[in-house]
């Protein structure tokens, strides 16, 4: 599985690395966190709202992806949500309807 965010435990700024920015100015974060089966759990947060979560499951190659707060979303949490699922799925560049559509929203943790 492609797969560029940070594995180490803890917390990680977000990266604009398929975007001609240089950063996303402390305003994107991510925590890596280890998970008892062997797994990682990557949690992205905009604005200190956490807004996507993608799960690597040992054994299998595709993550689960979950979305969260999806109707606070603005332009730019979209662009955040974009680059993580970039870097952490190997995902083109999909619009916000498309992304919608390819993964559920449902409650953060």
């Amino acid at each position: 599985m492609y797969n560029t965010l940070d594995h180490h435990a803890g917390s990680h700024e977000l990266r604009p690395d398929f975007l001609s920015q240089r950063s996303f100015y402390g305003k994107a974060h991510y925590a890596s966190v280890p998970q008892k089966d062997g797994g990682m759990r990557f949690i992205l947060t905009s604005y200190e709202t956490p807004v996507a979560t993608i799960t690597e499951h040992p054994g299998q190659e595709e993550p689960t992806v979950e979305l969260h707060n999806v109707d606070l979303y603005s332009a730019t949490t979209m662009k955040h949500v974009r680059e993580f699922l970039r870097q952490g799925c190997g995902l083109p560049n999909l619009t916000k309807a498309q992304i919608l559509r390819k993964f559920p929203e449902t409650d953060a943790e």
